[in-house]
């Protein structure tokens, strides 16, 4: 079952990318890009992967501060861990002979 969904998911993205395709060359005409007085040509499949590239790496930059944070509070919590596991598989002592104390015994009451 697993392996039938893989294929099938597989040629899904195949198709995708085949179809993306097949809309990038159907319309491959030139655009103007303006920015700050200077003006470009470029296609339009181009400069919209261009911008997708861009959105991609702005957002990451933006997440960089969340993900360095998040990777703290996780060693931090797995340093908490290690100290609770070692607290709990400390071996009780063991009482000896020595630490008998006859006169803290009581007697039994019947």
């Amino acid at each position: 079952m697993g392996g039938l969904r893989r294929v099938a998911t597989w040629v899904f993205r195949a198709l995708l990318l085949l179809l993306l395709s097949v809309l990038a060359l159907m319309n491959a005409d030139l655009v103007q890009l303006r920015f700050f007085g200077q003006q470009w040509q470029a296609p339009l499949p181009l400069v919209v992967l261009a911008s997708v590239i861009f959105g991609i790496l702005i957002a990451l930059i933006a997440s960089l501060e969340r993900f360095a944070t998040l990777r703290g509070q996780i060693a931090a919590l797995r340093h908490e861990v290690q100290v609770h596991e070692a607290e709990r598989h400390r071996s009780p002592r063991v009482a000896s002979v020595t630490d008998f104390d006859p006169d803290a015994v009581r007697p039994m009451e019947r």
